[in-house]
């Protein structure tokens, strides 16, 4: 959803920041739970065309990136390298730095399973995911502060490397990405969303303020959500 306009331009050269979550895969059309499983990671057909579309409209609508950052997992990388692919034929070669802090919460024991192959496996752990909203660690998982956490150590060092005047790609995952927009915003809490297939989330950050407390923490005119699951 591209929502409505604050200022058409960044504003002395903001860091110009794109979430994407990547393309589909093959255990996502069969419904695993992938947290940071490597089976069954690659893209599926769909996922490659959904790849290629995304690729041909960043590349269409969007300046060039002075940097793409990737998760490691394979259906992140993989939607990383059609993208790049598409800004070569322009002879554009960001580099592609893959970053282990974008991947998806780790599911411990469940990682790889379908929901049925898990309450056949597991179905007192499945029972009392189903029956109860709080959060009920999983064995070999990561604790929801983990994932906070290192969605913050992510946004610190990325806005740490990089001045305005940077554009930045992050591909990464669906359930990571509220922590990314949780850290990025710096709230307590993580709100939930769905994110699509291939889906685009972009903002401005003017980088030269974002670590002082000066008041202008406050001033929207300085970080802006340009495009939410677009």
């Amino acid at each position: 959803m591209k929502l409505a306009k604050f200022k058409d331009y960044p504003f002395q050269s903001d860091v110009q920041l794109l979430f994407i979550r990547h393309a589909e895969s093959i255990g996502n059309w069969e419904k695993r739970i992938l947290g940071q499983c490597q089976d069954k990671n690659e893209l599926t057909a769909c996922g490659q065309e959904q790849a290629q579309c995304l690729s041909w409209r960043l590349k269409t609508h969007f300046p060039p990136p002075t940097h793409v950052y990737t998760s490691p997992l394979i259906r992140a990388v993989q939607t990383a390298t059609i993208v790049i692919n598409g800004l070569r034929e322009e002879n554009i070669n960001p580099p592609m730095i893959q970053d282990a802090d974008l991947q998806e919460l780790n599911a411990g024991i469940l990682q790889g399973l379908t929901w049925t192959e898990a309450q056949q496996k597991y179905p007192q752990l499945c029972h009392r995911l189903e029956s109860q909203l709080t959060w009920i660690p999983i064995p070999g998982g990561e604790s929801l502060q983990s994932a906070r956490h290192r969605a913050q150590q992510f946004i610190t060092r990325l806005l740490n490397q990089h001045d305005n005047d940077s554009i930045l790609w992050v591909i990464t995952h669906g359930g990571f990405l509220p922590y990314l927009v949780s850290a990025l915003w710096g709230g307590e809490r993580v709100l939930g969303f769905s994110a699509g297939y291939a889906s685009v989330f972009e903002l401005w950050i003017e980088q030269t303020h974002w670590f002082l407390r000066d008041g202008n923490q406050y001033n929207s005119q300085l970080w802006q959500i340009r495009r939410f699951n677009d």
